[in-house]
């Protein structure tokens, strides 16, 4: 089976998360933070972006976000996810 277009793989043959928490200059969680990582957007705007949605939603997506703590994967530091991705292309 081959891994979705825009996934990349990491040493074992499984897919780097493409959603991941960080560790070290988290807020909360790292969520946020991993997300920005990923899509390359400053992660002061991706929070922001998650409070609003969070109060239009009526607190829906914050369950999400609780819900999403549970199963994404973390990694330490920034450094660490990125070689993550590295590793995967080279695969």
């Amino acid at each position: 089976m081959s891994p979705i277009e825009g996934e990349v793989e990491i040493a074992g043959g499984r897919p780097a998360p493409w959603l991941c928490r960080i560790e070290r200059g988290k807020q909360i969680s790292g969520l946020c933070l991993g997300l920005a990582t990923r899509t390359e957007l400053r992660v002061d705007w991706v929070r922001s972006v998650a409070i609003i949605l969070g109060l239009l939603t009526g607190g829906l997506l914050v369950l999400v976000y609780l819900m999403t703590l549970r199963v994404v994967p973390h990694f330490e530091t920034v450094e660490e996810y990125h070689q993550a991705i590295e590793q995967g292309k080279r695969w």
